[in-house]
């Protein structure tokens, strides 16, 4: 199971309760408890009083006291009551203008800077946020040390989000000496101090018995179900984590789904990702490809590269989608692919090829894929696709254009394009053949992995070429020489079965942890811990 996503934490927007005074003082200070009407707030404000500008900014943006919720006039009177020199209202208007509230542009460089004149008068937010934006690089060089320290301030200050921001980066060793004991520290103060996030570290530490802590399901459960009643979506994702694997509660995988779903639905990352995976490959339900692209989709909406290899994967594979399951993507697609995300102009153009709703969608979805055929990053996506659409597989077919798809693909993609046509060529004519043959002849000679590897293969089996062992062992021994896993997995196979030679376990156990040790997966447990080969028959 991928347990591994569970304990990948997303970066959210830290909490912002509005109100926090960040030290002036003003004649509302001293006011009678009955709050003052707004034509009481407006009369102070004219005479210049900042805390009344405040005051009114924060009636604005909540649409309390009697006023509508109106964040353009919010924004107004943040202006104001920061330029009278009110801390708050600063750290308000910095707010505003990271996320374009109230009319404001957009700009993080602006908001950095108020932020920081915040910060430098002690507001515990604001020194918050300067930390994050220095986490993230956002208005400002990205700088973890600088992010660290910032949090320290802030924490200082009293902010226990900041703790927690902290908290992660010295258990993640960014910034920061990595100290999982000091983490653990930090996450319980934080806790301690209602952060739900905190809480939810804090009880992955327990399941995991990190940071000098015992193993505890009993306490870490405690701690996900108070996160979860304050609202935080992972510690959902982790409660579903014990229920599938029974730590500390009965076994139960419905129940495991169904926090799973809550989380992902509240906007957790992970388990959006984790139930687009599990409902893709069927691991621990049936396969469902509209339920592995609506949690995959979600994942999208935030950005997720993961996630948007998933969408892709289910618009070139699975013919059980529609344009119904398929719509709500689309627009964060089009986003990405503005943004020049990976791969998302190819899952664009897959879901308009499949689903055009207008004749321009189609025309477009051309383009796209032309524009990825010229990128040598992208050439065996294309040639896949470029295959699917001339034989109208998944994809309407179109003879024509995936063949012209398939020549511009390996035209510009460099090696890995000649390649693919030559293993294209070589399934052809005689002379198709023999064209595929010089293909990969040419590209050995220059010493390239995946040639010498593809030869190879042509010489053991006689395709195209004489059948020889000796002249495919020495293709192989070059591939490998060269670090391509395929070809020390070919060399354990041959030494194992004896294909073509004598058989060898010693040599077979070798290749094979070779090419185990570089992930490979066909590779993995053909050599148990005893030293015996397992038969890949």
């Amino acid at each position: 199971m991928l347990n591994v996503l569970l304990v990948l934490y997303g970066l959210a927007m830290p909490f912002h309760a509005h109100g926090a005074d960040g030290g002036s003082v003003t004649a509302l200070k001293d006011a009678p408890s009955k709050p003052l009407s707004n034509t009481e707030l407006e009369a102070l404000a004219d005479k210049g009083d900042a805390e009344a500008a405040h005051e009114l900014g924060d009636r604005y943006d909540h649409g309390s006291h009697g006023l509508g919720k109106d964040s353009t006039k919010a924004a107004a009177w943040y202006q104001r009551a920061s330029g009278l020199g009110h801390v708050a209202a600063t750290a308000d208007l910095a707010e505003f203008t990271l996320n374009g509230k109230g009319g404001i542009k957009p700009n993080d460089a602006i908001a950095f800077k108020l932020f920081l004149v915040a910060a430098g008068k002690q507001h515990p937010y604001a020194t918050h946020m300067v930390g994050w934006m220095y986490e993230l690089g956002r208005g400002v060089q990205k700088d973890d040390k600088e992010a660290a320290t910032w949090y320290r301030k802030a924490a200082e200050l009293g902010e226990v989000e900041a703790l927690t921001e902290l908290g992660r980066l010295t258990e993640n060793g960014r910034g920061v000496v990595k100290d999982l004991e000091a983490a653990a520290r930090m996450y319980a103060i934080a806790a301690r101090g209602g952060s739900a996030q905190a809480m939810t570290f804090l009880g992955w530490f327990y399941v995991k018995g990190l940071g000098g802590l015992n193993p505890d399901y009993a306490i870490a459960r405690q701690l996900f179900e108070t996160a979860s009643v304050l609202g935080n979506a992972r510690a959902d994702g982790n409660l579903g984590y014990l229920y599938e694997m029974g730590l500390g509660v009965t076994k139960n995988l419905s129940t495991a789904l169904t926090k799973y779903k809550l989380s992902a639905e509240e906007g957790d990352l992970i388990s959006q990702r984790y139930l687009g995976f599990i409902y893709e490959t069927g691991q621990e339900v049936e396969v469902d490809s509209i339920q592995a692209f609506h949690y995959y989709r979600l994942a999208v909406d935030q950005n997720d590269p993961d996630a948007l290899a998933g969408v892709f994967r289910l618009l070139l594979r699975y013919p059980t989608l529609s344009e119904v399951d398929t719509r709500p993507a689309l627009d964060s697609l089009r986003r990405l692919n503005r943004q020049k995300f990976w791969r998302a102009g190819i899952a664009l153009a897959l879901a308009e090829l499949r689903f055009p709703s207008n004749p321009e969608d189609h025309a477009e979805a051309e383009n796209l894929l032309m524009e990825a055929a010229a990128d040598p990053a992208h050439v065996e996506l294309t040639v896949v696709i470029a295959k699917s659409i001339e034989a109208g597989r998944i994809l309407p077919r179109d003879v024509i254009f995936g063949r012209r798809l398939f020549q511009e693909a390996t035209e510009k993609g460099g090696p890995t394009g000649e390649i693919l046509l030559a293993k294209t060529l070589t399934q052809g004519t005689s002379s198709e053949i023999k064209r595929g043959v010089g293909i990969l002849k040419r590209l050995s000679d220059q010493g390239n992995a995946v040639a010498l590897y593809e030869l190879g293969l042509l010489y053991q089996n006689g395709q195209g070429v004489p059948g020889s062992s000796q002249k495919a062992m020495e293709s192989f021994k070059a591939s490998a020489a060269a670090g391509y896993a395929p070809a020390m997995y070919q060399l354990g196979l041959i030494y194992h079965l004896g294909i073509g030679i004598k058989k060898n376990a010693a040599l077979a156990r070798e290749w094979y942890r070779k090419a185990e040790a570089l992930n490979y997966r066909p590779a993995k447990g053909r050599v148990l811990p005893d030293g015996t080969l397992v038969s890949p028959l």
